[in-house]
């Protein structure tokens, strides 16, 4: 693990049976060795020489809790994009076809010095730190989608105001197919994330802005929201938790909205669980936006 760590040795080597680190790591159910290796984009899809995948090894293994935690890395984002229509992911036959693909990206990177705010462990005031390696998560959404076939829309550490204007803009495009906006930064729970002025920002006030009485040209149109941030202060050595998907439920009253509507054709998804901080590296970025982008250039 220690020649792994340091990226001295491929994440995938074979054995003489065709194992790899994970395989291995499956076997004797070492689950942070696991999630680490998983987080680093090792291979879920290989199989040994007996034709034995990850997941048979847990269920052979009697691993159960790791055999569920595999499945569910299983989880595709393509896959999702697939199943809201969203046009095609093979871009270079259709580009000039799709005009209206496009994608929002808000990549808060640098904060001001001067700006304290509730963040963190025990919520003790903290100066918002650079996410260093986050400009890695920018360059790689871009030419991911680029080749895609996007329209890519990138915003990097604006402020609450600016913020505000952006996604006033994208409410008022009757041009979209759809919506498709990813939001990176510092966050502290399920709901709040930081502007580059150091201001929070609901993440369901986002979501609120695309209901179909607010964004009636998005009627019956997929909506996608990406949210990488922290939701919380634990860690488990340092990994990405399992990426959540799930579809936005509201309240009928809530003590922030008061009465709101219930967004239809949405789905969200989160870096981490509601509680767990999301991994990033200074070289790779973020973990989640690293493998996503992986996974999507494999399409």
């Amino acid at each position: 693990m220690k020649m792994l760590r340091s990226r001295e040795s491929p994440l995938d080597p074979m054995t003489n049976q065709g194992y790899t680190p994970l395989h291995s790591a499956t076997w004797f159910g070492t689950t942070n060795a696991a999630q680490w290796l998983v987080a680093q984009g090792a291979d879920l899809k290989a199989v040994t020489n007996t034709g034995e995948s990850v997941i048979d090894i847990a269920d052979s293994r009697g691993h159960k809790e790791l055999k569920e935690w595999l499945r569910s890395c299983e989880v595709d984002l393509a896959a999702i994009l697939s199943q809201l229509r969203i046009p095609g992911s093979n871009a270079a036959s259709e580009q000039g076809q799709h005009h209206n693909k496009k994608v929002f990206i808000l990549n808060y990177i640098d904060f001001k010095n001067d700006v304290r705010n509730k963040f963190g462990r025990n919520n003790k005031s903290r100066i918002l730190p650079k996410r260093k390696g986050a400009y890695i998560d920018s360059q790689n959404l871009s030419s991911t989608f680029i080749k895609l076939g996007y329209e890519v829309n990138l915003n990097e550490s604006k402020t609450a105001d600016q913020t505000n204007i952006i996604l006033d803009d994208i409410q008022q495009d009757k041009t979209l197919d759809f919506l498709l906006l990813l939001v990176l930064s510092h966050g502290d729970d399920n709901d709040t994330f930081y502007t580059a002025d150091g201001l929070p920002y609901s993440l369901e006030s986002i979501q609120q802005r695309f209901t179909d009485k607010e964004c009636p040209q998005l009627v019956g149109k997929a909506k996608i929201i990406i949210a990488s941030y922290c939701r919380g202060a634990a860690v488990v050595e340092e990994l990405l938790p399992t990426p959540i998907y799930q579809q936005r439920k509201f309240n009928e009253t809530d003590p922030v909205f008061g009465h709101i509507e219930t967004p239809q054709h949405m789905i969200t998804i989160s870096a981490s669980h509601k509680g767990f901080a999301a991994s990033r590296d200074t070289e790779l970025g973020t973990s989640f936006i690293y493998n996503m982008c992986e996974a999507l250039r494999e399409q």
